[in-house]
C-alpha cells in the first residue's frame, strides 16, 4: 500500500523492513492499524486504522479502544529509532477525542520535523529529561473529514540521566 498523504518522499529498504516487522507485531495488528508509509529516515509514518470486524463496537463503528492502541506505540518507537540508544523513551500519557464515529478506513501521519527532534535533544542536555506531548489526527481517504484527534505525552531522558534516577 502506498503513502497515504501526498507526498515526494520515499522509502528505503530500512525503513522498509521496519513497517514490514512492525505490521507482524500480534498486538499492533489486533488493533486493526497498520503502518502503509515509512520515511527513509523515519522523520514521517503513515498508518490505517482498518475498519474489521474485530474493530468494530456494537454501533458497528470503529471501537474507541482499538483507535487508541492503533496510535499508541507509533511516537515512541519513532522516537526510539531517531534518537539513537543514548536516551530512553516512555509513554506518559494520551488523550483522545472521538469527532465523528468511524465508518470506514481512516488514516494518520506521525511527523517529526527537525525542529522538534532538535528541540528535545537540546531541553534534554540542559534538563536530563525532557517530556513532550504530540498530536495526531484520524481522517478519511480525501482528508476532509476528522474523525479523531489525539496527542500522546512521552518523556525522552539521556541513558545517563536516566540509570541515576533509577538507582535512587
Amino acid at each position: 500500500m502506498a503513502a497515504a498523504f501526498i507526498t515526494e518522499k520515499f522509502e528505503k529498504l530500512n525503513s522498509y523492513l521496519f513497517k514490514f516487522r512492525f505490521n507482524l507485531f500480534p498486538a499492533f495488528r489486533a488493533s486493526g492499524d497498520k503502518i502503509i508509509f515509512v520515511l527513509h529516515d523515519y522523520k514521517e509514518i503513515h498508518t490505517v486504522f482498518q475498519l474489521k470486524r474485530t474493530t468494530k463496537n456494537y454501533h458497528g463503528t470503529g471501537f474507541g479502544g482499538a483507535i487508541y492502541s492503533s496510535m499508541d506505540p507509533i511516537y515512541p518507537m519513532q522516537l526510539i529509532f531517531l534518537l539513537g540508544s543514548e536516551y530512553v523513551v516512555w509513554d506518559k500519557s494520551a488523550t483522545i477525542d472521538y469527532i465523528k464515529p468511524v465508518t470506514q478506513n481512516v488514516y494518520a501521519k506521525f511527523e517529526m520535523p527537525d525542529a522538534v527532534i532538535n528541540e528535545i535533544k537540546e531541553q534534554i542536555n540542559a534538563n536530563g529529561k525532557y517530556i513532550i506531548t504530540l498530536p495526531v489526527e484520524y481522517v478519511d481517504k480525501e482528508q476532509t473529514n476528522i474523525y479523531a484527534k489525539a496527542t500522546k505525552t512521552i518523556y525522552i531522558a539521556s541513558r545517563e540521566y536516566y540509570n541515576s534516577r533509577k538507582k535512587r
